[in-house]
């Protein structure tokens, strides 16, 4: 189970899935902060929906960057190449 906090899992692998559902509310925020999509879905219904891309019955949404690579660098998000 717990595939409704993936990306609190993610951000933070050592915290018990108990703590996930305390969390979503501040990992949305920041998310929002910062222009990053969160997608909160059903667990049972991405289940499904994973089946069927395993199986090939169906794709996942292709999900573009948010902000380009070069976007990122200008605003010193990402370290420059020297």
């Amino acid at each position: 189970g717990w595939l409704n906090y993936q990306i609190e899992h993610h951000m933070f692998p050592d915290m018990t899935p108990l703590q996930y559902r305390k969390l979503q509310p501040l990992v949305k925020s920041v998310c929002k902060k910062h222009g990053v999509q969160y997608i909160q879905q059903n667990g049972l219904y991405r289940t499904w929906r994973m089946l069927r891309c395993a199986v090939g019955d169906d794709q996942m949404i292709k999900c573009d960057a948010i902000l380009p690579p070069a976007s990122t660098k200008d605003k010193g998000l990402v370290p420059a190449n020297d």
